[in-house]
């Protein structure tokens, strides 16, 4: 294949053109994560932090609750990614088993929510999606609830 000489111009003229492009949005993008870090540099606040939780997080309330002599646990609620049941309706994961299976024995749950244990998981169906059933119990049922699977919430 032979190129006329007006033709090679015209393709290194396109090569470096879209280099050129690629260059300044490279630049526009550097550019913007710079401001967005001085800006917020100068605001004080830290945008690694903004949105990022704890295992509990701040959704509960835990100022408006009364935390002496409590204690967070937790357990898997055992839902699996791409987990359907007939008419592709979600299946009900086991977080009310779990409830029940803490009142069962006797533990008094004071507050529940589900959370997420935050660990990365592979884009495949039938896997542990890594929600979990939270409840806030007593510290002396700790060791009742752990002899049925469940394990404290670290801070």
């Amino acid at each position: 294949m032979t190129f006329s000489s007006l033709q090679f111009h015209e393709i290194m003229y396109g090569i470096l053109e879209e280099g050129s492009k690629m260059a300044r949005n490279k630049t526009i993008l550097i550019t913007t994560i710079a401001l967005f870090f001085a800006g917020t540099a100068m605001t004080g606040s830290n945008p690694m932090k903004r949105g990022v939780r704890n295992s509990i997080g701040n959704s509960v309330g835990n100022s408006e609750l009364d935390l002496s002599g409590k204690v967070w646990v937790k357990k898997p609620d055992g839902s699996l990614s791409c987990d359907t049941t007939e008419e592709g309706k979600p299946s009900k994961p086991n977080g009310e088993l779990n409830e029940v299976a803490l009142k069962d024995a006797g533990i008094k749950v004071h507050k529940s929510k589900k959370a997420n244990d935050g660990q990365m998981r592979a884009a495949m169906c039938g896997i542990p999606t890594g929600n979990e059933d939270v409840y806030l119990i007593s510290e002396k049922d700790l060791l009742k609830a752990r002899e049925l699977g469940f394990n404290p919430v670290s801070k």
